[in-house]
């Protein structure tokens, strides 16, 4: 059961911590713990996703 939903600063990048522009689409990835908090992670190009879920081991296809 999903209990909290965050969001991380939706102004940065969660990855390179670049502005994020709220005027125009950029990739996010939600995902629940083990404790059922939900969080939102946004980042500023598809290039820094792809290097989080790399480097985070996030890499998985149902995010």
């Amino acid at each position: 059961m999903i209990t909290v939903s965050d969001v991380t600063d939706p102004n940065r990048c969660v990855h390179c911590d670049s502005p994020v522009s709220g005027h125009e689409w950029h990739p996010a990835v939600g995902q629940s713990d083990d404790d059922g908090r939900f969080t939102v992670y946004v980042f500023c190009d598809e290039g820094c996703l792809h290097d989080w879920k790399r480097t985070t081991d996030n890499d998985r296809d149902d995010r």
